[in-house]
């Protein structure tokens, strides 16, 4: 079943990417800064789950401290876009349309066109694997109010989100097997041959 194997290698590449990730992350010096807006977050989270603060105060003051701690991770969210870039575009437009999952699945991206996969990948790495979330939200610190930023991250979440159960349900229903992002980029996965 193709759209089991597209799940299961979507799952097996978020792995390794978050390993990879997890890895740079952890080399990343703690900063005691980072350690007191963590302290403030648990502090406004105690405050309203005890009914010491209004539900307008707690987001209000959340949307300010995520704020705060996103322009202190600007870094690591850059470099999250970066390995996005690398992996999910540059690793499959050399390696004949797969990423690593892919590879141990079985399949790769063809483009129904005959074309270089350079559109059809772009298309699949902004949209599906999350590319335009992150630069959104790289951009956002530097745009988006503090009152409106928590609010503005979890719409693109929820949109990330979406878009994913979107596709795997067009994937699996459709009887041409594609999905949201097959359809935009005018590709498709197959099987290895």
């Amino acid at each position: 079943m193709m759209h089991n194997k597209r799940l299961v290698s979507y799952i097996l590449d978020l792995v390794v990417v978050t390993f990879f990730l997890s890895v740079c992350f952890f080399f990343f010096p703690k900063e005691k800064e980072m350690k007191e807006i963590q302290a403030e977050i648990d502090n406004l989270s105690e405050q309203y789950t005890s009914g010491k603060s209004s539900a307008a105060h707690y987001f209000m003051e959340m949307s300010r401290v995520e704020k705060r701690k996103s322009e202190k991770e600007i870094v690591k969210i850059g470099m999250n876009g970066l390995v996005i870039i690398l992996y999910y575009f540059v690793l499959p437009f050399f390696f004949q349309g797969a990423t690593l999952g892919m590879k141990w699945m079985r399949i790769h991206l063809v483009s129904n066109k005959g074309k270089s996969l350079f559109f059809p990948l772009m298309m699949r790495t902004l949209i599906l694997d999350g590319l335009l979330s992150t630069f959104l939200l790289f951009f956002s610190i530097y745009v988006i109010p503090s009152e409106f930023y928590l609010s503005f991250v979890s719409v693109l979440v929820i949109l990330q989100v979406l878009t994913l159960i979107i596709d795997y349900f067009m994937i699996k229903y459709r009887s041409d097997k594609t999905g949201l992002c097959d359809c935009l980029s005018n590709s498709n996965v197959e099987t290895f041959s």
